[in-house]
């Protein structure tokens, strides 16, 4: 259920536990892997866990299929 994993997220971030959030997104991506916000928050999590090849990887992946958009170019960078 997405909605509950949105909310796990939400509780995980605010209990400063970033590997339950990060199994969160994980699953999140996996159900929407066109949900830009999901893919950013999910590539910014793995970043923070020293995963920023991955992270790096998945918003490159969704920015080749959005060119145009911002967003995307702004996480890529950041």
């Amino acid at each position: 259920n997405n909605s509950a994993h949105r909310l796990a997220v939400e509780a995980a971030n605010a209990l400063d536990m970033p590997r339950t959030a990060l199994m969160s997104l994980e699953v999140l991506n996996r159900n929407l892997p066109t949900d830009k916000n999901v893919a950013i928050q999910y590539a910014q999590a793995l970043g923070a866990l020293g995963e920023s090849l991955r992270g790096e990887r998945l918003l490159a992946e969704l920015y080749r299929a959005n060119p145009l958009d911002n967003d995307l170019a702004q996480a890529l960078k950041d």
